[in-house]
This record gives structure tokens, C-alpha cells and sequence, in this order.
């Protein structure tokens, strides 16, 4: 589904219309049932009042949409300003599911996107390769030819040179094999494909995946050539293809489900099931992915903000927010869901699930913030730790408090800020790039993220503005890190953050920084994470980290990516690459920012929280 319809159905007033239908045409007259069916769906609109312009966008999107071939369904979702969705569903339902309700129904979203994620696929042969790229409803096509000729071996020996035309045939498929790899890699990175299809004669193809190494390589599914070895269409693969997206799916939810169980069964907190904790941590933001079982007849009541929901009104009332609105728990859940950025799930039928729906969580929800009540935010206090302390002990669930702090290191004093939130879980040390400062906008982002998941964050200037003046220190790693310690050691000994697993975020050069500090004896560091940073700066220092690492890097920051592969391969803790679709090396691009704050903080929970 497009972003944008996304956030239509986010943004649109309610009442919505939702039908799932069955929209095949694998017979003569499937025209005439069509024709049928929209009449008796549209005599149960007009009976609920559907106001006749919105019938009107209905009847197109149900009868003159683009037909499908074979047997399939449909999703239609309507709002007050006419049709928002209108997407293909793989399997067409027993009967019409007709809804009229305050929330749109997207359960078949969650599982289309399941079925279908993005991916792209390739016929090969040792010439180059015809490429269709699949993200969302957008299908690119283009043709990848190589650089290298001739590409055929002379069918006998027997004069002068042959050897030299021989190392030139192999020269010539090698640097078409590798142009198409990297073409391959690069669009499956920018549309974040999951699948890779290539297909080709055995030769050609082995040859093309053993040149896609890394994620990508992972991700390759082999399909046979087409008829006497040429490119095969998509077309003539097709049965192979859903077969393989079927096996996906299955996997896919196997993988979700064998998580949700281990979870469980560490007590980590990020595994809940039944309507009262699933609607909290929805409240909360805290959905990764909501899985949906059988919910039978259930409802939930949200309040003035339809994202503000609980199982009953008496629960709701408890946040001080007036019952507005019950609606089925099967739409407002995932609607909920979806509007935090939270994926959706359908379980097997054999899954028992605690009132039929289950989540997993970005981050433990303990004591979620009542909506509606302010949380004091920026209030300027006096720098002593003890009197914060006092305040957060006083003060309501899920507020921060602001420090400004003053650290000695070395013959200098650094500046910088302090942020608690009530009851922290951890604490996060940022290190700006070069050229950067506390002030950091993109860090100040990540730091709020942190503070909402219960994380106290310190941003502080990593150089006096005397020193900033000299530009070989923004680049002296050692000198950086000392300072990172420095701050650090004075973090783990004040009252009110003594005893916090403490992490580090560094982005550009404070990437380095943060892991050469890491590495330091001085310090016990939990978790660090590098955002569009520069770790092979840290040198021999990273075969020292024994924190976990996760590196980000955007998808289109193509050397600070490959820098990034070299620094992870001399690592020897735990680490993970995590590229962002889309990105360059400042996350200018709307959504990179925010994705790549909410993978560190999912990094910081998973290693700073002690599992209980």
C-alpha cells in the first residue's frame, strides 16, 4: 500500500466504508456476477445511510476497476471524500464483508503486505539481464546489459591466440555478471526488497548469485531460464513466484510467532497478549507488530483522539479521556497499530492467543503516561543530580526533566545537557559528528525518542569553541573518547543516575569516538550505536568493543556504507548493519530520521533493559 493512501486513511474523518469482495473473473459471465454482487452490496449501503457520492466511487472501484485474472478479492475502503483503498487480495472471501464504522477495516492490508512485500526480479544470461523492480503498486523495468564482449569461447583450438581469446571471453562474463549484480543490489536496496527472483540458465545464474554476497545474496531465489535458455517474462514464472511468496509468508509469521514465544518465556517484557496490555502499549507507541487471532465479537472504546483506546469505557476513564466511539477490536486495533508505524500480523487459526490478539513491543511498557495530563518538559533546574532526583520522585509518570551540566575533563570544562525521565531504565551518551555540537537537530531527535522509551540522555560538546577552532582536533579520536569517558564515569557516579546501564549513540566522527571510549577499561559500556557514522576511524581500538554494536548507514550513502562493512568485518562483538531505504548520510529524506531513531532505541531496550 502507498504511503500516501496510508496516511489518508490516518488522517480521514471517519465514518469509512470497508468491503472485502470477491472480485475474480475466471468465468464467461463474471461481468454479470460482479454486477450482481455490487447490487446487493449497495441495497445494504443505502440502508446504513452511505451518502449516494460516495456509492457513486464505490460502484467504480468495485465494477470498473483494472479486472484481475483468475480468482482473487478485493479490499475497497471509502471515506467521506470518496474510495482510499483499492487493492488486490490474493484469495476472494466466502461472502461480501460489507462494514460502515467510525475506523476503516485494514486486517487484509497487514496480511497483503505479508504476502506481497517488495521485490524484484531478474532473467539472466552472461550478456546482462532484463530487471523488474516491484515496491508497492510501482513496477519498474529496465534492461542491464554489461560491459564486456566478446562473451563466447571459440568452439576449437588450433591457432595462434587462442588462450588470449579464451582469458578474454571469462574477463568479458565476469564484468557482465558483476554490472548486473550491482545493478540488482542497488534496486533491491532502494526498494527494500525481501525477495530477489533470478532467473536464468545454471550457468549464468550461479554465477549472478555468487556475486551477490551479504543481504542481498540471502534473499536470492532461484527460477529456471526460460524455453532453450533465453530470458524467461515474469509471466511464465508466475506459478513459481506465488508458490515462493506463499513460503514467504508462512515463514514470515513462523518467525514473528517463534519470537513472540521466546520473549515470552525470557520475561523480557516485549511479548503481551489480551486486550487490556495490547491496549496499553498501542497508547504507548510501544507496537512493533500486532498479531491478530480470533477476536470474535470483541470491541474497544476509544476517546477524543481515536488513538486513544481501551477494552471499556471504566478503563478509559482511568486516563481522564470520555468514552467517544466503540467499534469492532478488529478495526480499531489495527488502525491504532498502523497509525504508530506498528506492522499487523494475522495469526494461523491453531494459534490461541489471549483474547484473540497479541503484540510485539519496540520497548516494556510498564506505567504508560496518561493521555490528556501535561508533562512538564525543558523546565530549568538547578545542575545538582539530587535535586532532580527529588523532582522526578514527585513528579507524574512520564516526565522529563532538563539538566544543564558542567563536566571536567582534562584541563577543560565541557557543556552540555542532562535528560531524565521518571524512573529511567538506562542511560544514552550522545557524540556529535565534526562540525557538530549538543544543539545537534538530528541528535536531539534521536534523544527524544530515547527520553519517551525511558532512556535518560546526556548531549554535550565533545570541544570547547577554543579547541573546535583547530580542526585536527575534530579528527583526534583519542582526544574525543578520552572525553566520552570523562563524561561517562562522572554520569555513572552522580545520585540519581548511579547503577544505569549506560549506551552510547555516535554519529559521524562520534561514531569512532564512541567505540574507541567503549573499548576503554575505565568504563562499562552496554550498547552502541552509529548512526550514518565513521567507525573505521576507530582503527585497531575495534577489535576491543565487547558492547554490542548496531551500525546504521543509509541505503544511499554509499561509501560511509562500505566503510561501515569494513569496520563490522574487524569487529569481534555482536554487531548488525542496518541500512536505511532511502537515506543518505544525513537522513534529510522525510521518515529516514525516524526510522533510524527507532531502530536505536529498539537496539538500546534489547541490550541496556535487563531481561526479568
Amino acid at each position: 500500500m502507498e504511503p500516501d493512501a496510508v496516511r489518508s486513511l490516518i488522517d480521514a474523518p471517519g465514518p469509512f466504508v470497508s468491503l472485502v469482495i470477491d472480485d475474480s473473473h475466471d468465468t464467461h459471465d463474471a461481468v454479470e456476477q460482479a454486477q450482481a454482487r455490487w447490487a446487493g452490496i449497495r441495497r445494504q449501503l443505502e440502508e446504513r445511510g452511505v451518502a449516494g457520492e460516495v456509492l457513486l466511487d464505490l460502484q467504480r472501484a468495485v465494477l470498473h476497476d483494472v479486472p484481475v485474472v483468475g480468482r482473487k478479492g478485493r479490499l475497497v475502503i471509502a471515506g467521506r471524500d470518496g474510495v482510499i483503498v483499492s487493492e488486490q487480495l490474493d484469495d476472494p472471501p466466502t461472502a461480501p464483508m460489507v462494514r460502515v464504522s467510525e475506523f476503516p477495516y485494514l486486517v487484509p492490508l497487514g496480511e497483503l503486505a505479508t504476502a506481497h512485500p517488495a521485490y524484484v526480479f531478474a532473467s539472466v544470461d552472461h550478456l546482462g539481464a532484463t530487471v523488474r523492480v516491484h515496491d508497492g503498486q510501482t513496477v519498474r523495468t529496465e534492461t542491464v546489459e554489461g560491459p564486456g564482449y566478446p562473451v563466447h569461447k571459440p568452439a576449437a583450438a588450433g591457432w595462434h591466440g587462442y588462450g588470449d581469446v579464451e582469458r578474454s571471453a571469462e574477463e568479458a562474463v565476469r564484468m557482465n555478471v558483476r554490472a548486473v549484480a550491482d545493478r540488482i543490489v542497488e534496486r533491491a536496496n532502494t526498494a527494500g526488497a525481501e525477495l530477489v527472483f533470478v532467473s536464468g540458465e545454471v550457468r549464468a545464474r550461479t554465477d549472478l548469485e555468487s556475486a551477490m554476497t551479504g543481504h542481498i545474496g540471502a534473499r536470492v531465489v532461484s527460477l529456471p531460464a526460460g524455453a532453450h535458455g533465453r530470458r524467461a517474462t515474469e509471466a511464465e514464472l508466475a506459478d513459481l513466484i506465488t508458490a515462493e511468496f506463499a513460503h514467504h509468508r508462512r515463514a514470515t509469521t513462523r518467525a514473528v510467532m517463534d519470537r513472540f514465544e521466546a520473549e515470552g518465556a525470557r520475561g523480557t517484557g516485549l511479548a503481551v497478549q489480551g486486550l487490556h496490555p495490547v491496549c496499553a502499549a498501542l497508547r504507548d507507541g510501544a507496537v512493533e507488530t500486532l498479531i491478530i487471532g480470533g477476536l470474535g465479537g470483541a470491541t474497544v472504546v476509544s476517546g477524543t483522539d481515536r488513538t486513544t483506546i481501551a477494552p471499556d469505557a471504566d478503563s478509559l476513564s482511568d486516563f481522564g479521556e470520555p468514552p467517544c466511539r466503540i467499534a469492532p477490536a478488529d478495526e480499531v486495533l489495527p488502525f491504532v497499530a498502523v497509525t504508530t508505524g506498528a506492522t499487523v500480523l494475522r495469526a494461523d487459526d491453531a494459534v490461541t492467543l489471549t483474547d484473540g490478539v497479541a503484540a510485539l513491543l519496540r520497548y516494556p511498557v510498564v506505567a504508560p503516561a496518561r493521555p490528556g495530563r501535561p508533562l512538564p518538559r525543558g523546565r530549568p533546574l538547578s545542575s545538582e543530580v539530587t535535586e532532580m532526583s527529588d523532582e522526578r520522585e514527585s513528579g507524574h509518570p512520564g516526565a522529563c526533566v532538563d539538566v544543564p551540566i558542567e563536566v571536567q575533563t582534562g584541563s577543560v570544562t565541557v557543556a552540555g545537557t542532562l535528560t531524565v525521565p521518571h524512573r529511567p531504565c538506562g542511560a544514552v551518551i550522545f557524540a556529535h559528528g565534526s562540525g557538530s555540537s549538543r544543539h545537534s537537530v538530528r541528535n536531539r531527535c534521536v534523544a527524544t525518542v530515547l527520553n519517551d522509551a525511558g532512556f535518560a540522555t546526556v548531549l554535550f560538546d565533545l570541544l570547547t569553541p577554543a579547541e573546535e577552532a583547530d580542526r585536527t582536533n575534530v579528527f583526534d579520536i583519542g582526544l574525543l573518547a578520552g572525553r566520552l569517558v570523562d563524561v561517562t564515569v562522572w554520569l555513572a557516579g552522580r545520585p540519581g543516575t548511579a547503577g544505569l546501564p549506560i549506551g552510547y549513540f555516535g554519529a559521524s566522527t562520534g561514531a569512532a569516538a564512541a567505540l574507541a571510549a567503549a573499548a576503554d577499561d575505565r568504563v562499562d559500556i552496554a550498547a552502541v550505536v552509529s548512526r550514518g557514522g565513521r567507525p573505521d576511524l576507530a582503527g585497531a581500538r575495534l577489535a576491543d568493543v565487547t558492547a554490542p554494536t548496531l551500525l546504521i548507514v543509509g541505503a544511499r550513502d554509499e561509501a560511509v556504507l562500505e566503510l561501515n562493512r569494513q569496520a563490522q568485518a574487524a569487529m569481534t562483538a555482536v554487531s548488525e548493519l542496518s541500512v536505511i531505504d532511502g537515506a543518505t548520510h544525513l537522513f534529510e529524506e522525510p521518515g529516514t530520521l525516524e526510522q533510524a531513531a527507532a531502530r536505536a532505541r529498539d537496539w538500546f531496550t534489547r541490550h541496556l533493559i535487563p531481561a526479568t
